[in-house]
């Protein structure tokens, strides 16, 4: 199959940039669900390719989307399911549910930022077998979907649950960044589902949530960290302490990529928190991990030329520059901002990193422990977040490393690169001991 090279760099780069574990591609398709869900119809329109609208003017564009709705009833909700690259065009297939069934969506995406098609799907064919993991005895533990209605706020989350006895700690899994499903579900693997299952086995309980469904509920261009992280957990907290089962369980934060990265700072909002666990976190600017993880993944490539990774780094710089405005002054357009982030997220992000020493001396004052974990394969998080992380927290934290782990917390299989990603696997067993013997010290 023949590739266009600058797509295919670009791709990957836009994908597995940073602690952002669903990419560009990913995003733009969800972001043109999201417009029709919430009938913005020629909003949604003004992003398909221009070949497409020959084919499809919007006027009929706007009737067949009214014709959806009439026979299926309003949007619910959906899920990023999983992607698959068809030459220049990344499909994305999401499970959406309507008032009235449930289908499979796939949003073709051309050019890393262009709608080149959407369908009604009966098979998913990207969607490989999760494998449980070796611990995973399902007689041990019960895993329970609720709907927690807060405000405006409507989440769909899954309570995981040990069966025999009850928890006396109930964890809150924060996914990375991005549209993210409840599992934070890459390819064929699920790694909060893995930690959700590897703490019910040891007695402790977990609730995660879908973020996907979080996200489609707000507008795209006003959305913020705080909508995706803090807002949730004082929701979630806010139904725990009422469900007389877990009223009276320690609350541990447990983050993954970017939900670590903000866990220490929601910990210090909210005294309700009693421990926090960052996986695979950074202390730095994420828009300076862009442009570092942007740089690595172009010259990892041997497919592109040295015009074309030029390019590509140059544009990213430029965003990334853009960023380092004061952001509160000067108006950029997402197009102009890394991962077409809008500007008031990158505005937000700005309080959940320790670039400044307003938050510096923040994080110091947390009185909540906190244990910091990292794979040494991990080309996203390197040696000099952790080491920074060290030089920053020094005895406030408790720290981890794992010698041959990649991002997901999986075995490496020595690439580092994004393909290990689409390589089924679990995370390993001694990880969750680890973490189940840190939480049972800290909450004794």
């Amino acid at each position: 199959m023949k590739r266009n090279r600058y797509n295919i760099i670009h791709f990957l780069i836009a994908l597995f940039c940073v602690t952002v574990l669903l990419g560009q591609e990913t995003k733009v398709a969800s972001s043109f669900i999201s417009r029709i869900e919430t009938g913005h119809y020629e909003s949604a329109y003004e992003m398909v390719e221009n070949d497409f609208k020959q084919k499809l003017s919007k006027d009929r564009f706007i009737k067949v989307w009214e014709t959806v709705f009439a026979q299926l009833g309003k949007i619910e909700g959906y899920a990023f399911n999983c992607f698959i690259e068809k030459g220049d065009r990344i499909s994305n297939f999401y499970k959406v549910s309507f008032e009235k069934s449930i289908v499979n969506i796939e949003v073709k995406v051309i050019e890393g930022d262009k709608i080149g098609g959407f369908f009604i799907v009966q098979d998913v064919p990207c969607n490989s077998g999760y494998l449980l993991p070796s611990y995973g005895n399902v007689n041990h533990y019960m895993d329970n979907n609720v709907l927690i209605s807060d405000n405006d706020l409507k989440i769909q989350a899954s309570i995981m649950e040990p069966k025999s006895y009850n928890s006396e700690i109930i964890c809150i899994l924060l996914s990375g960044s991005g549209p993210q499903d409840l599992d934070a579900s890459i390819g064929p693997n699920k790694p909060l589902k893995d930690i959700a299952i590897g703490l019910a086995i040891n007695g402790i309980s977990s609730i995660r949530y879908n973020k996907a469904n979080l996200i489609s509920s707000k507008n795209i261009d006003s959305l913020t960290v705080d909508n995706e992280y803090t807002e949730a957990v004082i929701s979630i907290i806010s139904y725990l302490k009422k469900t007389n089962k877990l009223k009276t369980n320690k609350i541990v934060l447990i983050g993954h990529s970017l939900g670590g990265i903000t866990a220490p700072f929601i910990a210090e909002k909210l005294d309700q928190i009693d421990g926090v666990i960052i996986m695979a976190g950074s202390p730095r600017a994420l828009e300076d991990l862009i442009l570092e993880q942007t740089n690595y993944l172009v010259n990892s490539s041997m497919s592109s030329n040295s015009g074309s990774r030029d390019s590509i780094i140059n544009s990213m710089r430029l965003k990334r520059d853009n960023v380092k405005k004061d952001l509160s002054k000067n108006y950029i357009s997402k197009e102009n901002l890394p991962l077409s982030l809008p500007q008031e997220y990158w505005k937000s992000i700005k309080k959940y990193t320790l670039e400044s020493k307003k938050n510096r001396r923040l994080i110091r004052k947390i009185k909540v422990p906190i244990y910091i974990l990292w794979g040494e394969k991990d080309y996203q998080v390197t040696q000099q977040d952790f080491d920074l992380y060290k030089s920053l927290l020094k005895e406030k934290a408790t720290y981890a490393s794992y010698e041959n782990l990649n991002h997901l917390f999986h075995v490496s299989n020595g690439s580092m690169l994004p393909s290990e990603y689409t390589i089924p696997g679990n995370i390993p067993e001694y990880i969750i001991n680890d973490i189940v013997t840190w939480l049972k010290k800290i909450t004794k």
